[in-house]
């Protein structure tokens, strides 16, 4: 058969173009999806979802009291706490540094992903970078402008860095059976 030909003798167009041509369109769809994602790891991009998100907070509350000392004094209310919470978090000095530091979680997230994973680095580094662009989408009207652009900006191209670092760090790694004292296989003699 010539030309990588079907056994029904037409010419194979990919899985979504054979399976309609036999008229199962539902199975064509699936196993393109299959196809293409195969090395999407849900479990990976869950984990590594929280993970971004778990240090977000963390980094949120710990940035809280370095800009907020000046607010914050012993004796307020929880009125008045409320305020001076909302007061520290809007302020420039907190916002940038959560930019900062919301990129460098960011292209942890991604990185985490793409190791997880093992396989397809930037497609589960992508979805870690596409849902924190939309949660940033849900809650940017609380934000300025400049803080939500910057966030949008940076979000998916940081987690994809990270993705791309995973993918560096596990190409860089020595096959299995390499080292010390591991095997060397030489070529048979006389030939």
């Amino acid at each position: 058969m010539a030309r990588n030909e079907s056994s029904a003798g037409r010419r194979s167009c990919g899985p979504l173009r054979d399976g309609c041509a036999r008229g199962n369109y539902v199975s064509a769809v699936r196993h393109y999806v299959e196809y293409r994602m195969g090395a999407l790891s849900v479990r990976a991009v869950l984990v590594s979802i929280l993970v971004v998100l778990a240090l977000d907070v963390v980094a949120a509350l710990a940035m809280l009291p370095l800009f907020g000392r000046y607010v914050f004094d012993k004796g307020m209310t929880l009125q008045q706490l409320s305020e001076a919470t909302t007061a520290a978090t809007k302020s420039f000095g907190y916002l940038s540094a959560n930019v900062v530091v919301g990129t460098i979680i960011t292209v942890l997230g991604g990185f985490l992903a793409a190791r997880l994973a093992q396989k397809g680095p930037y497609i589960n580094a992508g979805l870690v970078g596409l849902f924190g662009f939309l949660l940033g989408m849900a809650v940017a009207k609380s934000y300025p402008f400049w803080f939500n652009l910057a966030g949008f900006v940076t979000v998916i191209p940081a987690a994809l860095l990270g993705g791309h670092l995973g993918r560096e760090h596990v190409r860089c790694l020595p096959p299995q059976g390499s080292g010390p004292g591991a095997r060397v296989a030489r070529p048979p003699a006389g030939r």
